[in-house]
């Protein structure tokens, strides 16, 4: 009842106030969390994204031993980490989990917790404040404010200048944050093996790397353009090698090769096994099991593991012109000075180097960077080609040495492709001597303005003598609208195989570019053919290529004019007549009639080209018989009265007789240089042509001397000592073997 209750609370007032009785207080446990905890973020990405699909502030759960103290306002705050004693004391975190981010990143308690766990709140603070980006990768320890029994309501309160590091000792668990190194630079060379090593925290095989051309992001990457740096038409995207694992993993894109230089983006994306909240054994919204999907996880290639900067030449093709200087300018990345290009004929990849298509005198083609890397001086192609060549190129690091054994090897680099204009030098012309002589060429960038030289030493040094004699050299322009076609003019002398020298434009610089080479087919005018009477008379003629269906009448005048011999060798017939089948190409034997002259003369042989090499001329065109080929003396037969020539037709003279004279006479006698001796007592020197005298068989040195007026100019010295003094017309002494001498007289004397 309430009286005997208010009696017996009195009587123990009184037994209390009169007996002092120490009860001691009941012990407490000290709260604490467990330290086992473990949360993983992600280097580079945002607290919404290794948090999703909860917003910045979703509550981090830390269970453990808290018994009554529940109260709000604990906190934590993260350390790096030290294995050895964590969190005591916390160690500054340095450099910071994100850019600016502070030494210790802070979360208090959100709510009052209970004896199982607290509550951390994230968005309030500024250690996960939105669009912050991780920037560390490793571990960190979360160290706990302690509560205890004195809790005082300010202990753990945040505020930056008051925040006590020495009241955060207690471990509470760890921070792991994975992924890649986001400062790596990686580097490679164009069309070489390019693998991509990447460095982090907890990497994992299947964790996939993409390569952009922006920046990572959650927003669609751009990819590279033209698509596939590695592959074509293929996206680069790869994961690690297998079995790669931990601090380090290797990424090998498609062919492995990049087909572009430049900068690019390596973008991550982690293979997580599930994305959820962060508390321990809660809930995966989604199961990952294996590498991210282009699609579908596009958003998850945020985070930068580095640059991919691949180096060497832009791929580019150059042009130079035959017979001037080649020098290119080339674009790319990671170019220096000491670079070198090759230049080759097959694949870069089996490099294998040509030779002597520039001036300079090296084993190889080659030319080394100057100009920062960019520029490159070949010298002066000497010809052209329809066919390009391959740029070879070899960053100077690799010690560039094409000439040492082995070191093509290191010119596998494709830096383009080059083309040289010009003529072909393959082409092979031939002309007709006594004809006009037209051709035309092949090659690439001809125009019209062009010129052409002949020489007969490899284009080292101009002729002046098988076409206009009034002309310093063998020239002709192009012309005809494509800058393939030369007129020369009419053909003087026969030459076998002269060098055909081409120059772009009018062109005063040497003509050093060979545009092929031109025959000048015909006889060579030498032939002194002599016969008797009634025997056989076998033609022999002697020329440049040749053929047997050329064809030799006998004329009674200079071939500039034919008047056709009639009954020389048969009766009533025409002396006009093909050679022998066969023989060389240089010496054709003709047979005309029954091969025996009928009676005694002095005649010329003259010649015409066969039209096609496969029909004779036709004594119908005279005119085409304008080239002489010798001449034919038949002379009386042995038992023949007449044994001697006309004493009038020798002289002691050295003088060269008037053109009347010569050609009415066709003889003409000319002194010994040696006084003592005999003058030759047989020898008839003929008038090949009314310029050109030949004594084939003169058994003495000859001593001749031009008279100003003189229609000779062409002399063919004997096997003797020949003296020719000239007059000022252009001379042209052609030795016979012996060593023969040309006084000028003031000509242009050869």
């Amino acid at each position: 009842s309430p009286q005997s209750f208010s009696v017996m609370h009195l009587f123990i007032l009184i037994l209390v106030s009169l007996v002092h009785i120490d009860i001691p207080r009941l012990a407490v446990a000290p709260a604490r969390p467990n330290n086992e905890t473990r949360f993983v973020a992600i280097a580079g990405q945002y607290c919404t994204e290794w948090m999703t699909p909860q917003p910045c502030d979703v509550d981090w759960i830390i269970p453990g031993d808290y018994n009554r103290f529940k109260d709000d306002g604990a906190s934590i705050i993260l350390s790096e980490r030290n294995a050895s004693s964590p969190c005591n004391p916390p160690t500054p975190i340095s450099p910071p989990l994100w850019q600016n981010g502070p030494e210790f990143p802070y979360m208090s308690q959100t709510i009052p917790g209970s004896d199982e766990h607290q509550e951390y709140v994230l968005g309030a603070d500024e250690f996960f404040v939105y669009n912050k980006r991780l920037q560390r990768t490793g571990e960190f320890d979360i160290c706990w404010c302690s509560l205890d029994e004195t809790y005082d309501g300010d202990k753990c309160d945040h505020a930056t200048s008051d925040l006590i590091i020495d009241e955060y000792t207690t471990h509470a668990g760890m921070l792991t944050v994975r992924g890649p190194h986001a400062d790596a630079i990686i580097r490679c060379y164009v069309t070489l093996d390019c693998p991509i090593p990447i460095s982090g925290f907890d990497l994992h095989e299947n964790d996939t790397l993409r390569v952009a051309v922006e920046q990572c992001s959650m927003d669609r990457l751009v990819d590279v353009s033209p698509l596939g740096l590695f592959d074509a038409d293929e996206i680069d995207l790869s994961t690690a090698n297998p079995g790669d694992n931990g601090s380090l993993v290797t990424y090998e894109f498609g062919s492995k090769k990049p087909r572009f230089v430049g900068e690019y983006y390596l973008c991550w994306c982690p293979r997580q096994e599930c994305i959820g909240d962060l508390k321990p054994d809660g809930p995966c919204w989604r199961k990952i099991d294996g590498p991210c999907d282009y699609e579908e996880d596009y958003a998850r290639f945020e985070t930068s593991a580095g640059m991919l900067i691949v180096n060497g030449p832009t791929y580019g093709n150059s042009s130079c012109v035959a017979g001037h200087q080649c020098s290119m300018n080339v674009t790319g990345m990671g170019l220096a000075d000491g670079d070198m290009i090759v230049v080759s004929g097959d694949d870069c990849s089996v490099s294998t180097g040509v030779k002597d298509l520039f001036t300079a005198d090296d084993l190889y083609d080659k030319a080394t960077a100057s100009g920062g890397g960019e520029l490159y001086d070949f010298g002066r192609a000497l010809y052209a080609s329809s066919t390009a060549f391959y740029l070879c190129w070899c960053p100077q690091e690799f010690g560039c040495d094409p000439e040492a054994e082995g070191g093509l090897e290191n010119f596998t680099i494709h830096a383009g492709n080059l083309t040289i204009s010009g003529p072909d030098k393959a082409a092979a012309i031939t002309c007709v001597i006594g004809v006009g002589c037209t051709f035309s060429i092949a090659g690439t960038g001809l125009s019209d303005g062009d010129s052409m030289l002949l020489s007969n030493d490899s284009c080292a040094s101009p002729t002046r003598t098988y076409f206009d004699e009034d002309s310093s050299v063998d020239s002709a322009t192009a012309s005809g609208g494509s800058g393939a076609t030369y007129h020369f003019g009419i053909a003087k002398k026969v030459a076998d195989s002269l060098s055909l020298c081409w120059c772009q434009g009018s062109c005063d610089a040497e003509h050093i570019v060979s545009a092929g080479s031109l025959t000048i087919r015909g006889p060579d005018g030498s032939n002194q053919i002599s016969c008797l009477v009634g025997e056989e008379c076998p033609m022999t003629i002697t020329g440049t290529d040749l053929n047997d269906y050329d064809a030799i009448l006998v004329s009674s005048t200079t071939c500039t004019s034919p008047a056709l011999v009639t009954g020389l060798f048969r009766a009533d017939k025409q002396d006009i007549g093909t050679p022998k089948a066969g023989g060389p190409s240089g010496s054709k034997t003709y047979e005309i009639g029954d091969k025996r002259p009928t009676r005694v003369g002095d005649f010329f042989l003259c010649w015409c080209a066969s039209p096609d090499q496969s029909q004779s001329c036709s004594a119908d065109y005279l005119s085409d018989f304008n080239v002489t080929a010798g001449t034919l003396i038949v002379a009386p037969a042995p038992s023949s009265s007449t044994t001697e020539l006309p004493s009038e037709t020798h002289s002691s003279t050295t003088e060269i007789p008037a053109l009347s004279d010569v050609l009415d006479q066709n003889v003409i006698t000319i002194s010994s240089t040696d006084n003592d001796d005999p003058e030759d007592p047989a020898v008839v020197c003929r008038m090949v042509s009314p310029t050109k005298v030949s004594c084939p068989d003169a058994e003495h040195p000859k001593s001749i001397t031009l008279e100003e007026g003189s229609p000779i100019t062409d002399v063919e010295g004997t096997k003797k000592d020949d003296v020719l003094t000239g007059n000022t017309a252009a001379n042209v002494l052609t030795g016979g073997g012996g060593n023969d001498r040309l006084v000028s007289g003031g000509g242009k004397d050869v």
